[in-house]
């Protein structure tokens, strides 16, 4: 029906424009439909193929223009995500990191984890993909396994991890959790006893009930995704009110859009540390600018640096220089939230860093801090 293939024509590139490894559930149904189009034979499901293929290609190459996608140019690519790009010196490598990495994060539907933890799930998946094949599924056989194949070529190529984790794969797990669910179906259909099965089948849905209301309790009860994350929230709650009580607290991010060091705002932790800001702090809160008008000898200024030290940029020097000319800087404190990710480097995992001002007598002529995002405040 060629309805359809021209409803993936307007549809796919919104997806692609949604999700960028959308690109591999667009290729996969490519691939799969690929036989089905070649046996109709028909000039109009033809059209209608090429134009999807047209789509989703212009789209790809469009969207790369706006995308990141250097992976030279990210840490992910050479120490996270090394673990999810396939050993290809070695078959054998290469069959004991497909069956590691398919029994962990990829497949821990409804839940799972490394060494092996997702086992049962990938084996249900396996199962299905039998029965797929026996009834002559072969079509929707190759729907859903194309983009895992895609997926482990650009993962051979580090262009995308294959497996890693749950967030990185969200666009195969419909597939993973209705195939699971096939072959869990198919299994239970094996106990030959009604007695039996109707028990075990009962067993097994009371047990994912339970799971699954237990997950929703324990995240009620600890609304946080890590305890780092906890630490991190309860600092923000205090420091953004505790510091802006005798003080006129700012980020020279969100207040005057001064970047230090641009690459710094595209880690982990900087949306998480904006996002506490707005929440704890009043001001931005309410989205008002600095009182740069009341910074006195008894108010001073405090800026405030998350997770860098940005002594080591010549642009904060220049910066710093420019300040020290209208003020004078009265102390430096540091707040580490955690414990260092690297001695050496000293590379926190959360930490604050504050540098607090106090205006010279005179006049100020320092634009970048008589100017707030709403304009010229006068002093």
């Amino acid at each position: 029906r060629t309805g359809w293939l021209w409803a993936l024509v307007l549809l796919a590139p919104l997806a692609l424009g949604m999700t960028f490894p959308a690109i591999f559930v667009a290729g996969g149904v490519s691939i799969g439909l690929l036989g089905v189009v070649w046996q109709s034979n028909r000039r109009g499901v033809w059209v209608a193929y090429v134009a999807y293929n047209f789509v989703v290609a212009a789209s790809f190459l469009l969207l790369l223009r706006f995308y990141k996608t250097a992976p030279q140019d990210h840490a992910y690519f050479h120490h996270d995500w090394a673990p999810a790009f396939p050993p290809l010196d070695s078959l054998w490598k290469f069959i004991v990191w497909f069956f590691q990495i398919n029994t962990a994060y990829l497949f821990a539907y409804p839940d799972g984890g490394d060494h092996g933890g997702s086992t049962l799930t990938f084996f249900c998946f396996l199962v299905a993909l039998v029965v797929l094949w026996r009834r002559g599924r072969r079509t929707v056989l190759i729907l859903c396994l194309a983009p895992f194949g895609l997926t482990l070529v650009a993962a051979a190529l580090h262009r995308y991890p294959y497996g890693f984790s749950a967030r990185t794969a969200q666009y195969v797990a419909p597939t993973i959790c209705l195939m699971a669910g096939l072959g869990a179906a198919t299994l239970l259909g094996g106990i030959h006893s009604t007695k039996a099965r109707r028990r075990v089948f009962l067993g097994v849905i009371a047990g994912m009930a339970l799971f699954g209301f237990g997950r929703m309790a324990y995240d009620l009860s600890h609304p946080y995704r890590g305890f780092p994350d906890e630490l991190h929230r309860g600092f923000a709650r205090w420091f953004w009110m505790e510091k802006s009580l005798n003080a006129e607290l700012v980020c020279p991010k969100a207040d005057f859009g001064l970047e230090f060091s641009p690459e710094h705002w595209t880690k982990d932790g900087v949306d998480t540390y904006l996002c506490y800001q707005k929440l704890h702090s009043p001001r931005h809160h309410r989205g008002e600018p600095p009182r740069l008008d009341v910074v006195s000898a008894s108010h001073p200024l405090r800026f405030v640096f998350f997770n860098e030290f940005p002594q080591e940029s010549p642009a904060f020097q220049t910066w710093l220089t420019g300040m020290l000319r209208d003020f004078d800087l009265k102390s430096i404190d540091f707040y580490p939230i955690s414990a260092p990710l690297n001695e050496k480097r000293k590379s926190w995992d959360l930490a604050y860093l504050t540098y607090e001002f106090t205006p010279k007598p005179g006049p100020s002529t320092n634009p970048l801090v008589g100017i707030s995002r709403r304009g010229p405040v006068r002093r």
